[in-house]
């Protein structure tokens, strides 16, 4: 990847992370969830 950021998701699942670290996050992409740990 050349974005040094990662994508959208990855820095939305990062700044929540910081925030609440014992948190599973789920992410919708398309029509699906995906589940974060």
């Amino acid at each position: 990847m050349g974005d040094a950021d990662g994508t959208p998701l990855m820095r939305q699942y990062r700044d929540i992370k910081q925030a609440y670290r014992d948190a599973i996050l789920f992410f919708r992409v398309g029509d699906f969830y995906e589940m974060f740990q």
